[in-house]
């Protein structure tokens, strides 16, 4: 984890996010938030592989808004959905280059 984060360009990580201008400013912003969150809970290969309801307690937000927050990351190619595996939905945090 503490690799993988040195290697983050956190800046371009936000102006991918900020760039996503279809989004209100409140939502690129939560979203920019929740993408550095996730690196509490991202193992070596770059996943998070928790149960969705974990994830939104931690991050204090509703399913609705976990999906416009992904939303948000995945159109900005920072966060990759990966296929269910049962009560996880695990996500891959994208670097942006």
């Amino acid at each position: 984890m503490a690799t993988l984060e040195r290697n983050v360009d956190f800046v371009e990580a936000r102006r991918r996010v900020e760039a996503c201008r279809d989004h209100p400013a409140t939502v690129r912003a939560r979203a920019f938030a929740t993408y550095v969150g996730l690196f509490d809970f991202v193992d070596d290969d770059g996943v998070v592989r928790r149960n969705l309801e974990e994830l939104t307690e931690q991050f204090d937000m509703n399913r609705n808004s976990w999906g416009r927050y992904c939303g948000v990351l995945v159109e900005a190619g920072l966060l990759e959905r990966l296929d269910r595996q049962g009560r996880h939905f695990p996500v891959r945090l994208l670097i942006p280059s």
